[in-house]
């Protein structure tokens, strides 16, 4: 193992568990990247967020604060483009919807030189997890650190998308993230985290975001005020339905 873990940290649940996991239950240096998409209104809350988180673990044990070494921070315009890279993307989006955030992470890895950065994507049934890793991952270990990384022999070549990373929590689930923390005494620093990519004027989570959704989905439905969740109720699960339905009845051969 590296004398620092290299890890992507959006100031999320599942960043944030394998944050406080590797600085106050393993004793491990880590450096931390984050790329500033300013499309995304979420950013400055998630930035906040991370001061928040810092602040909390310095007060917490200021030894484990040190291991953090300073936030990376990077806009997404400055990351060069790569037609490999956007090529491969375009190729798997046609296989089913994946997150455009994995595109440019991609890039900016490879730019970075970075071939262990540690991403923070869960397998769930029927995720872009278990589409495109699933059987295309295997388990390593390395000084007592275990994660996956991809297989050389993929597959599907365009898969190699996800050679610059490695998957730290690719089994656990948000609950036994959160399970783990209040045995662990820093799940109050859990709590810090931010989620949601369409934030409210009021700063509130939107209720009618895939982040929001899967929080809820998770058994996280607390971190939602009861706005949100009516707003999930109401217009975010109505627009998933209509289309699920969308996809199978052009799966059909029949227009919607």
């Amino acid at each position: 193992m590296s004398d620092v873990v290299n890890l992507f940290w959006s100031s999320g649940w599942d960043s944030t568990f394998r944050l406080l996991e590797l600085v106050l239950m393993k004793n491990q240096a880590v450096q931390t990247y984050y790329v500033i998409d300013t499309a995304r209104r979420s950013f400055p809350l998630e930035i906040k967020a991370m001061a928040e988180i810092k602040t909390a673990i310095l007060h917490r044990k200021p030894e484990a604060a040190q291991l953090i070494l300073p936030t990376q921070f990077t806009l997404l315009d400055d990351v060069p483009t790569n037609e490999q890279i956007t090529g491969q993307y375009r190729r798997l989006l046609k296989i089913r919807h994946l997150g455009g955030q994995y595109e440019w992470l991609s890039r900016f890895a490879d730019w970075a030189n970075l071939d262990d950065l540690e991403l923070c994507v869960r397998i769930r049934e029927d995720n872009f997890v278990s589409t495109f890793l699933g059987q295309n991952v295997t388990g390593e270990s390395n000084g007592g650190f275990d994660y996956y990384r991809l297989k050389q022999d993929v597959a599907n070549p365009d898969i190699s998308l996800f050679k610059y990373f490695r998957f730290p929590i690719y089994h656990v689930s948000k609950l036994e993230m959160q399970n783990i923390s209040k045995a662990q005494g820093f799940f109050d620093i859990m709590m810090r985290t931010w989620f949601c990519h369409s934030p409210l004027k009021n700063g509130l989570p939107c209720g009618n975001c895939l982040p929001c959704d899967d929080a809820i989905k998770d058994g996280l439905a607390n971190r939602l005020p009861l706005s949100s969740l009516v707003r999930w109720t109401l217009l975010y699960r109505p627009r998933t339905k209509m289309r699920r339905w969308r996809r199978l009845l052009l799966a059909q051969g029949t227009k919607p």
